[in-house]
């Protein structure tokens, strides 16, 4: 059905306010080393980029596409309900324009998750078993400390690595500073030692 039909636009008007109350969405992508990703999403190169493990049954890749998709609607009384299947699909469609952050989604359920913290408009979910930090990446402008930083994220995640990214000299990359490479190699050593 097309969105030029009146029911067809409240039915989706409905579904988005619905989804806006009781779903949250947590995006990631596959490959930080994308400038443009630490251009749109880290403050232009200064801000930080969190590396996680995700088990595996919560993400569900973004579906990348040409159109819009055609909205399936289920007959309810005078008026239309967006479908449940295509709820779900909607949540992980995104424009082809965007194929290039290789995204991946974990839909959180907002009234079942009791994990789930809010602070007024935004909801957070604190890391897990289901969602180990695993690397904190410093963007190749940002002023922070690394030492600093790796002391502060040791507090809480011990396994989590921590290093600077610069960009990369042959090609359109953000790779890990050659400088912090024996900072990598220390932080992963005491992470082994520490583990067996």
């Amino acid at each position: 059905m097309r969105l030029r039909d009146k029911q067809v636009r409240e039915a989706v008007k409905d579904f988005k306010k619905e989804c806006n109350e009781t779903t949250g969405l947590l995006c990631f992508s596959q490959d930080w080393t994308k400038p443009i990703l630490w251009s749109y999403y880290a403050e232009k190169h200064k801000g930080v980029c969190l590396g996680f493990d995700l088990k595996s049954d919560l993400v569900r890749d973004v579906i990348y596409q040409k159109d819009r998709a055609m909205v399936d609607f289920d007959k309810k009384g005078d008026s239309f309900v967006v479908d449940d299947e295509f709820k779900g699909r909607l949540l992980i469609t995104k424009s082809e324009h965007w194929t290039g952050e290789d995204e991946v989604r974990v839909i959180v359920d907002l009234k079942k998750q009791k994990k789930v913290q809010r602070d007024g408009q935004l909801y957070f979910r604190p890391f897990d078993s289901d969602m180990v930090l695993t690397r904190v990446i410093l963007g190749p402008n940002c002023a922070l400390d690394r030492n600093a930083v790796r002391d502060l994220v040791r507090l809480r995640h011990p396994r989590a690595i921590v290093f600077r990214s610069r960009a990369a000299w042959g090609n359109f990359r953000v790779v890990l500073n050659g400088h912090d490479k024996p900072s990598v190699a220390e932080q992963i050593a005491q992470i082994e030692k520490t583990t067996f």
